[in-house]
């Protein structure tokens, strides 16, 4: 009676040929694809199904080097050691089905793209190849003084201490897994954290207390709380006139210690207000104190270029790859579509 409801709770949801697949491994396989409705999945699966299939019927194989190789290099880039091992057989299998289906369709016949090719497309599509407009930025920040940092420094350290007597943890906010390459500068060192190791940081805003809950080569697993500064009408006041008196040295070329090159950006990739901020600032020029997460910035506009359209040349492989994808695409798409026919597929969401 249990192994009958089982089956029934269990049912089935993929059948390509003479394998099918329940609800629960459709779930599972909803691991490689992030927001796919089970439907999409299910799809997904059936076409990888159905290309293996006809790669076996062909004796395409993978040797046991190769499926090595590239496991390890997605492992490297997988940030969860338990979720890995959990679903390893499924990655495997996964893995070794994307390698096989490469090797099918290089067995078909890779598309020719010639310059021919890439120079029609450049002059059909000339309007839309623009090269951006760009901008190259230093900032400098100033920081406040508020009146309560001493008394926020030792909130944050009696809170540490009760974590390390087991209390106080439901308080913590849990951050997952973070890749410590992209950590602001003020948490670079909790790059070096050790697992299970704590450490209260300060930042522009306040104190924090962060906990190292997992390491995995550049990820780490973190929870946190913090006690933010309440900043006073005189703070701010303060901080706006020493950032006022140092814009107004840096113009003059006396260019404060500690300025930040942020390289050249994409106008279209700053923030709406800032981009109105330093469509106002000439060349040069240093933007007005700014205020955010307990600093004022200073933004300095050392050089601006206006949006233009790259010459054939400087493009073309660019092009060639553009066009060598889509050619793939088409045939991989034809491919599935011959191969519905030829096997047998059914799909029961």
């Amino acid at each position: 009676m249990i192994l009958l409801f089982a089956l029934t709770f269990d049912r089935l949801a993929l059948v390509v040929e003479d394998k099918a697949f329940t609800l629960s491994e459709i779930r599972r396989e909803a691991l490689f694809y992030p927001g796919a409705s089970l439907s999409e999945v299910a799809n997904m699966l059936l076409e990888e199904e159905l290309l293996v299939l006809e790669a076996e019927s062909e004796t395409v194989e993978v040797s046991s080097e190769e499926l090595e190789d590239a496991l390890k290099r997605m492992r490297e880039n997988f940030p969860d050691e338990e979720e890995w091992l959990r679903n390893l057989s499924l990655i495997k299998r996964k893995v070794r089905n994307q390698l096989i289906i490469q090797k099918l369709m290089q067995k078909k016949g890779l598309p020719v793209i010639t310059d021919m090719d890439a120079l029609r497309f450049y002059n059909e599509k000339r309007d839309s190849l623009f090269i951006p407009a760009m901008v190259r930025l230093e900032r400098y920040s100033v920081s406040l003084h508020p009146a309560d940092r001493e008394e926020k420094k030792k909130e944050a350290e009696r809170f540490a201490q009760r974590l390390r007597k087991g209390e106080g943890w439901e308080k913590m906010k849990d951050m997952g897994w973070v890749d410590v390459r992209e950590l602001p500068p003020e948490f670079r060192e909790v790059g070096d954290m050790d697992d299970g190791e704590m450490r209260v940081l300060e930042a522009p805003d306040g104190f924090y207390v962060i906990a190292c809950m997992g390491r995995r080569e550049n990820y780490i697993q973190l929870k946190m709380m913090a006690f933010n500064f309440e900043f006073t009408q005189k703070d701010y006041e303060s901080g706006r006139e020493e950032a006022e008196r140092i814009r107004e040295k840096w113009l003059s070329g006396e260019a404060p210690d500690g300025v930040e090159e942020m390289g050249e950006i994409p106008v279209e990739a700053l923030n709406p207000a800032l981009v109105s901020l330093i469509d106002t600032i000439p060349e040069g020029g240093v933007t007005r104190p700014v205020f955010d997460a307990g600093k004022f910035y200073l933004i300095k506009v050392v050089e601006k270029k206006e949006k233009e359209y790259p010459p054939f040349e400087m493009i073309k492989d660019k092009i060639k790859n553009i066009l060598f994808s889509r050619e793939m695409e088409k045939r991989y798409r034809k491919e599935v579509e011959a191969l519905k026919e030829k096997y047998y597929v059914k799909i029961l969401l």
